[in-house]
Parts: C-alpha cells; structure tokens; sequence
C-alpha cells in the first residue's frame, strides 16, 4: 500500500489560538480558508505570512473578468452582482454606499483630530461644545437667562478683555431694567463721574468750593452753619457765645431784622461766660447801668505811684480823659489821689 503524507491542519481560529511556531519548511494548513503558511523555524503563526498563491491568486492574472487597466485614482471593488470587479472614480465613493455605520466614537473629532460629528443626542436645546460634547447652555435651552459669573461681551481685539452683569445685590424676586439712551455713552465709577461733572459743568448759579466768595446771601437754612464754616451755630438771629474767639469779621451785630437787639442777652449758665479775652478786646461798651459783682480793672499797678496794687489796698478812680463820648478813669491808690502828678 502507497504511503499517504499529511501536512498538518486546523482550523484559522485554533491555530491562532495556539498560535505554533513551525519548524523551518513545515507547513501548516488551514481547512476552513484553504489558506497555508511555511515556517522559519522562529515567527509565530500569527506573525507569519501565508504562503503566495495559498487560498487564491494574488495577481490580476489568477482572476478571471478582471478591468483591463485601472485609471489613477480610480478604487477596485466588486460590482453590484458580486461577480466581477469594476473601477470607480473616488469622487463617486460616498458614505451612503456603504453599510451603516457602527455605534463607536473611534472616527469622532477631538481636540487633537479631525474627525466625524459625534452622534447625536436627540432634543432640541442642547448645543455641541467645543470639547465635543453635547450640552445645556447655563440658563435654558434658549440661552438666556444666563447666570451672573458668565460673561457675555469679549473685546473685538482681545479676547482676554471680557464684561459680565453682577445682580446678586438686587431684592429677591426683582427685575431690574437698564435702560440705554439713544446716544453713544462711557460707563464711569462715582469718583470718574464727580471729577467729569466738575469739569464739565460748573454749577453755574451755585456756590462754589473753596472759600466760598461767591455767596452773597443765605435764605431759608433749616440746618445752621457751624462756626468752622463760618456761621454762628444757629439758623436764626439768636447769638452763639462760641463766637467770641476772634475768628469771625471785626463786627459782631445783634439784631432781629431791625438793627436792634429786642430780648436780654443770657449766658446758658452763671458766670460761664465772658465777652471777649485778653488778647480780645471791646474797644468801648455802651451801657444804661452796669451791675456787677466784682469789679475788675486791667490795670495792675497804680496809675500815678507805679506800684503793684496788693490785696486790701484801698483805690479811688483818677480822671484821665473827657470826651464827647464821656469820662475815662484808671486806678490808683487813695493815697495818691492828692499828689497830683
């Protein structure tokens, strides 16, 4: 009887699956693709080439109704009956030749890639992101509102330089309205608009700053000028005894509209009080009578002797001058009174 020789033989899956290395010149058979490969005694089976012409031909001579020549650019693929191949230009091949696409994302654009549009999430207020996600603008569907921490003008020439709206400061549950003039503005901060006012606009018919020469009269004051501004403490004719510190104009009038005074002029307490000071003088007091208590004299040495006036002295009053206006006297010493220098 002949001998018979067997190569060996499996199936694709099993021998990828086991995937041998074959010794250099072995064959290996696969029974279910009529495909073979031969070893090199050191690649794996998966890694091996099959050997030519192994299941098929692999030139255009081993197929028959093949095209006679095929046109650059032009892609082989079988025809529509599946029994033959044809040549078709490339700008004829389009997606929806092809069978439907699988539900993966390996052909979706990244920020890396070009790529497909991702599939689609269905309803009508979700927008594809830059990161290639499908989102909810902040605020709705429709895209507004939006909330106070976005921003929504960038610069024409920068577009690092952005503006947003801050509205936690309103009352809850209110909707505040901005209104624009029909006219081109500048938006400015309250020591921007104080300095643009000053400048623009002089007030004219009031007051201006500084020392206020311009004021001519004061009507109607429901508040009073203190005296560092220059007022007497009080918003009618009635006197501040604060006054008397030599601040104010050479001339002190007391009057109720009248040029006269019409009422007692009282201290708010009992001897604490006092017109004027030692660098502050009346130049001439008219009076009716004069009551006093102690009676004061600024002199301080006897008019006449020259001496110091001491406790228990005795005075008398020595003319010194007649006037129109009256008698002038100073004090002196009683014992001085006779030497008539």
């Amino acid at each position: 009887m002949a001998d018979i020789i067997q190569i060996r033989r499996d199936t694709a899956a099993n021998w990828s699956s086991a995937n041998p290395t074959l010794a250099n010149g072995e064959q290996g058979y696969e029974t279910d693709t009529g495909k073979m490969k031969i070893g090199d005694g050191s690649t794996a089976w998966t890694s091996l080439e099959y050997f030519a012409g192994s299941g098929g031909s692999s030139t255009w001579t081993g197929l028959t109704d093949t095209p006679s020549s095929i046109t650059p650019l032009h892609i082989v693929r079988g025809n529509s009956s599946g029994t033959a191949l044809e040549t078709i230009s490339q700008s004829t091949l389009l997606l929806d030749n092809f069978g439907t696409p699988e539900d993966n994302t390996d052909l979706n654009a990244t920020t890396e890639h070009h790529g497909l549009l991702p599939k689609l999430g269905g309803g009508t207020t979700n927008y594809l992101r830059a990161d290639g996600t499908w989102a909810e603008p902040s605020g709705g569907g429709s895209g507004l509102p939006v909330v106070d921490t976005t921003s929504i003008v960038t610069g024409s020439a920068d577009a690092t330089k952005q503006m947003r709206f801050e509205v936690d400061g309103l009352t809850t549950n209110t909707t505040r309205v901005l209104t624009v003039q029909d006219k081109d503005i500048t938006i400015c901060d309250d020591a921007d608009l104080a300095a643009h006012t000053d400048a623009a606009n002089p007030h004219s018919g009031s007051a201006a700053s500084g020392a206020n020469s311009d004021i001519t009269s004061l009507t109607g004051l429901t508040t009073p000028l203190s005296v560092a501004q220059g007022g007497t403490g009080v918003t009618d004719d009635s006197y501040d005894a604060d006054m008397v510190d030599g601040k104010h104009a050479s001339d002190l009038v007391l009057r109720d509209g009248t040029n006269s005074l019409t009422g007692n002029w009282n201290p708010d307490g009992n001897g604490t009080r006092k017109i004027g000071d030692s660098t502050h003088k009346l130049a001439e007091i008219w009076a009716v009578d004069g009551i006093f208590g102690d009676l004061v004299f600024e002199e301080k040495t006897c008019y006449i002797c020259g001496e110091t006036f001491n406790i228990n002295d005795v005075l008398s009053l020595i003319v010194i001058k007649t006037s129109s206006e009256g008698t002038h006297t100073v004090p002196v010493h009683i014992g001085c009174t006779g030497r008539g220098d």
